[in-house]
């Protein structure tokens, strides 16, 4: 049996060792190995440099006598004239007519009384159950 031969394939930025690989002939006695290998290097560019634009020469504007502006006349100022004393009133403080709730209308809620009393009871028997303890 003979495996043909074959070109390298160009891959772009890299070069093949080999342009192409030879036939080989195959045989069932034939003790050497029918693999070939491609190696492949990266061709190395040079970097092209930047070139840095050249200055331009810019031309210095020549100064342009300014011209002064004319004083404007200030006209004058009337007197002042003594402004009104407002007498002081006392101030009234704005006092809401219900201090109800506002999604019930009730005046106190009882539901947090009662929740802030739960919490208290539960606080007091947690202290006093170790002492119970203690004295046994």
């Amino acid at each position: 049996d003979v495996i043909k031969g074959q070109t390298s394939p160009d891959i772009k930025g890299y070069v093949a060792d080999k342009a192409s690989v030879a036939d080989v002939k195959v045989t069932a006695d034939s003790a050497k190995p029918a693999d070939e290998v491609v190696t492949y290097k990266k061709v190395e560019v040079p970097p092209t440099p930047t070139p840095t634009p050249e200055p331009k020469p810019t031309p210095t504007p020549e100064p342009k006598p300014e011209p002064k502006p004319e004083p404007k006349p200030v006209p004058p100022t009337p007197a002042p004239v003594p402004n009104k004393q407002v007498p002081n009133k006392p101030v009234e403080p704005k006092v809401p007519g219900t201090t109800a709730l506002p999604n019930t209308g009730e005046k106190s809620s009882s539901a947090a009384v009662l929740g802030l009393g739960i919490v208290a009871t539960l606080a007091g028997v947690s202290l006093i159950k170790p002492r119970l303890k203690e004295e046994d």
